[in-house]
């Protein structure tokens, strides 16, 4: 059917196979195949990239373009060998991507020029993107200067080479004779081994451990004797006097205090007979009581159980101390003594061989249950007067044991000489410990050591024996008034240095305004009553400070008690001991001189002429030189660049905003 052209036209725009040119602004990332530059195209037409197209989907546009072998636009690269293998349906479209359309013939009609590139490195490459020149705005060469410093780092450099040294012939030295005043011998053509320091045993040292011993406390071995004290069974470990739990091993124990007496037994008394041979520490496994274990607990200084050696000399610390006597906590002592547990005592030298009878002796101090004491506050029932201060011993024993090792190497058995040394002894600087106790409030704050309560109290009682309530008669009969003078806020009477439990260390005396507030406490105070016609009133609702300062005396200064003093005897007064020096030990060295004598010689001429020979192995060496870091000034260093511009007319890449001229041509 006849069709007009014109209005044909009109419907779809150009005739197809026609190309047209198209701007289209080159959108971020700048990719023209981007579906923002595709999207900016108008329809019924593609790109003229040279891409290929099935001749069934745009038949009109195939049939102007050609197919297969006859496609006018195929490419061809250097070797005349198509770019892109075409069916015989299929076509692709003018590629005229950085190119341009010109009149030609028909014979040169779909021909490509100028679109391979051969680079400065003699390489072919298929042009691409849009064409330019490009060309350098500095010149053919570029100076570059530097500003800084260069790090040069330490740089470790082996040695090369083969050190070596000469020794004389055959490895022996020059021949020399001793000098008449040279005594140091040595010994010369000896396959032997000689030691200056003989050791005591190849295998053991010279002494070999003992196991530690123990011994129940009924065990007839150890002969055991009681005064004032009773071997009793087993208890049942609740209350004051219920008797001590079984440990698990043993029929029952030695009961220092108890229900085996009615009426109180103030010495009581174990004795047993051991051999000491080889021991150093006497030991026991015993318990106290906690006032809930079935024992009351032995509480006051002295009631501890300490030794009496076979001298009858007391040792200087118990074996079982009392609460106060251990200086621990109600919780802290209940826990290191108020069940079976293993303790020790040093024995001293003279006790440390042979067999002895030592006693275990407690004395009783205080009995009774008053209120607010460190004991259970209930009364002990009637007819246990002996149930005070109770502890029990199951067991005694050594440790700490050796003997003499007589598999020695010499064939003789040298005797050790021991030496004794105390187990510790670190100490700090006292004056720092009192510098970091000063009180930060009050008068007095400044003085080293003043942030202790007990200095307070010790200070406040100087003042008490001034402080005694005052009376005195303020008007004359037939009206008497009488005012009574109070005072409060420190010791009494009774708070005298010896009578207090805790005491304070001070190198120096500190001297406390009593009247300032210490430690979140009121300063001394006294308040007025005045009594008259039986009307009592005070003069004032919360009494008047009392302006009165007391003083802390030195408690650590040489000559003071309970200083202490280190092995030979010296005061610590300088110092204060972190641990202190009262385990004392022995110890025996494991080597012994030994000094062999030999006959002289009969040599003829002068027996001291002599060499030696020199056993050297040779190893390579491992010399390096190592350098040290340096840091270089570039003054004198230059760099020049030459610089020479590609002659490839391509650039591959735009930024936007940038226009592109598309052409399209019409399906």
């Amino acid at each position: 059917m006849a069709a007009h052209y014109t209005r044909e036209r009109s419907k779809y725009g150009t005739l197809s196979g026609s190309i047209i040119i198209w701007p289209v602004e080159f959108v971020s990332p700048g990719n023209p195949n981007s579906p923002d530059s595709i999207a900016a195209l108008p329809a019924g037409y593609l790109r003229c990239n040279g891409a290929k197209y099935n001749a069934k989907d745009y038949p009109s546009l195939a049939e102007i373009c050609g197919t297969g072998q006859n496609c006018k636009f195929t490419k061809f690269d250097e070797n005349n060998e198509p770019l892109i293998q075409l069916g015989d349906d299929e076509f692709v479209v003018p590629d005229l991507g950085s190119k341009y359309p010109k009149p030609t013939s028909g014979g040169d009609t779909g021909v490509y020029n100028n679109i391979i590139e051969e680079t400065q490195a003699g390489l072919f490459i298929k042009r691409s993107g849009i064409g330019i020149t490009a060309t350098s705005n500095v010149g053919e060469v570029a100076d570059v200067t530097y500003s800084g410093k260069f790090v040069i780092p330490s740089q470790t450099i082996p040695l090369k080479g083969k050190p070596s040294w000469t020794w004389g012939t055959n490895s022996y030295t020059d021949e020399e004779a001793v000098d008449a005043i040279a005594i140091h011998p040595h010994m010369h053509f000896s396959s032997t081994n000689r030691v200056r320091i003989k050791p005591k045993s190849a295998a053991t040292g010279g002494v070999i451990p003992l196991d530690d011993i123990n011994y129940l406390a009924n065990a007839g071995t150890i002969n055991p004797q009681y005064n004032g004290t009773a071997f009793v069974g087993f208890g049942t470990g609740v209350g004051e006097i219920g008797g001590f739990v079984n440990p698990g091993f043993g029929s029952g124990y030695v009961a220092f205090g108890g229900t085996y007496s009615s009426s109180l037994i103030t010495t009581r008394k174990f004795t047993v007979t051991l051999n000491f041979t080889g021991y150093t520490l006497l030991t026991v496994t015993a318990i106290v009581g906690n006032d809930n274990n079935g024992g009351e607990r032995p509480n006051d200084v002295g009631e501890g159980i300490f030794i009496y050696w076979p001298d009858g000399s007391k040792s200087t610390d118990p074996i079982l101390p009392s609460r106060q006597e251990s200086g621990l906590s109600l919780s802290s002592y209940d826990t290191q003594y108020a069940s079976w547990l293993s303790q020790t005592l040093p024995i001293p030298a003279q006790w440390q061989n042979g067999t002895h009878t030592i006693e275990f002796r407690q004395v009783v101090v205080s009995t009774g249950d008053p209120a607010g004491a460190e004991q259970d506050t209930t009364v002990t029932p009637p007819g246990n007067g002996n149930c005070f201060d109770m502890c029990g011993i199951v067991r005694v024993g050594f440790s700490g044991g050796f003997t003499e090792d007589t598999t020695l190497t010499g064939g003789t058995n040298d005797t050790p000489t021991g030496t004794t040394y105390f187990d510790t002894a670190s100490t700090i600087d006292v004056s720092k410990w009192l510098d970091a106790t000063k009180y930060g409030g009050g008068g007095g704050g400044g003085s080293a050591g003043s942030n202790q309560p007990a200095c307070w109290a010790i200070a406040s009682g100087t003042l008490s024996g001034t402080a005694t309530p005052t009376t005195q008669v303020i008007t004359p009969i037939p009206f008497p008034i009488t005012q009574y003078t109070v005072y409060f806020n420190f010791c009494d009477s009774g708070c005298s240095f010896s009578s207090l439990k805790c005491y304070c260390l001070l190198a120096n005396g500190v001297t406390y305004d009593l009247s300032q507030n210490w430690f979140g406490f009121d300063g001394t105070r006294f308040q007025n009553y005045q009594s008259g016609l039986g009307i009592c009133s005070s003069t004032s609702s919360n009494g008047v400070s009392w302006g009165q300062s007391g003083t802390a005396p030195a408690t650590y200064q040489t000559g003071k008690a309970g200083v202490p003093i280190d092995w030979k005897g010296s005061p610590l007064s300088d110092v204060l001991p972190l641990n202190s020096n009262i385990t004392e030990l022995e110890s025996f060295p494991q080597a012994k001189n030994v000094a062999t004598e030999t006959e002289e010689v009969d040599i003829t001429g002068d027996p001291t002429i002599h060499n030696h020979k020199i056993v050297v192995t040779r190893e390579d060496h491992t010399f390096a030189i190592v350098t040290d870091s340096l840091l270089l000034e570039p003054d004198a260093l230059n760099t020049t660049i030459q610089l020479t511009p590609s002659t490839v007319a391509s650039i591959n890449s735009a930024s936007s905003p940038f226009i592109v001229l598309e052409y399209l041509i019409k399906i």
